[in-house]
């Protein structure tokens, strides 16, 4: 289990090894080490946005190199909302994100 400091809601988010390996079996282009992918996404996001569906789960957002689609870090709030963790990460495409923004690098 990894836990990552993210800032913007204000608590650590836990990444267990099972959703490690959901990642990685479901995104294969994440290497073993991308884990510090995953904490840059979450503490310096291009976007965040908030799934209509699911109100405690946000969608981290950030692009790394042009040319490459942008990778989005799922996280979701457990235990009354007191604990957060990744429920999955994979690359995709900001126009189709889902979701209505309620942060963006463009405001700040």
């Amino acid at each position: 289990m990894t836990w990552f400091e993210c800032p913007y809601v204000n608590a650590a988010v836990e990444l267990t090894d099972e959703r490690w390996a959901h990642v990685r079996t479901q995104h294969r282009y994440f290497r073993p080490d991308d884990r510090d992918v995953i904490a840059v996404v979450l503490a310096h996001p291009g976007e965040i946005r908030r799934r209509v569906m699911d109100l405690d789960e946000l969608l981290f957002v950030r692009s790394f190199e042009s040319g490459e689609r942008p990778i989005c870090v799922v996280v979701t709030r457990i235990d009354d909302g007191e604990r957060w963790w990744v429920v999955t990460a994979y690359r995709t495409d900001v126009e189709v994100g889902t979701g209505d923004v309620v942060w963006s690098d463009d405001e700040a």
